[in-house]
């Protein structure tokens, strides 16, 4: 199975990771907060430095560094896929597909060309919940400010 296809990241709200429908989100903190912070910083490369800055602060522990290390590599096990979380120097970047995260595609969506406003609202609920419209069928789908008339 080539779990990087099949693996997808939400950081728009709390963060979530499938691998083939399966949840497989981080439960300790400090990989929670690992990952999370690779997310955002997609496509670049995040110095160790600058990950132990966001781990811990102005006060990281004594072997902060090789913790970040071990973190990253139960993540890695954890997603199924070593290469989703690649060494760079100095650091480590999610080298995920961009359609696989929410936060890219609600980008990608927000920069597009200009639409209505009820087009736009509904591109953008798309690129942060693909499985939104499976909800309505025949008619047109609500916004969150009414029932789609303009009537609340």
């Amino acid at each position: 199975m080539d779990h990087a296809a099949d693996t997808r990241f939400a950081v728009l709200g709390p963060l979530a990771v499938t691998v083939a429908g399966r949840d497989v989100t981080p439960r300790a903190p400090h990989e929670r907060s690992l990952l999370a912070f690779l997310l955002t910083a997609r496509g670049r490369v995040v110095s160790i430095a600058e990950i132990v800055s966001a781990l811990w602060g102005e006060d990281p522990p004594r072997r902060a560094e090789q913790a970040v290390h071990v973190y990253v590599s139960r993540l890695r096990r954890s997603l199924g896929d070593a290469s989703l979380i690649a060494t760079r120097a100095p650091g480590y970047l999610v080298a995920a597909d961009p359609e696989h995260v929410d936060a890219a595609r609600f980008e990608a969506a927000a920069g597009g060309s200009a639409r209505s406003p009820t087009e736009s609202m509904r591109t953008l609920r798309l690129a942060a919940d693909p499985n939104w419209c499976r909800s309505w069928t025949r008619s047109p789908p609500a916004t969150p400010y009414g029932n789609g008339s303009g009537a609340s």
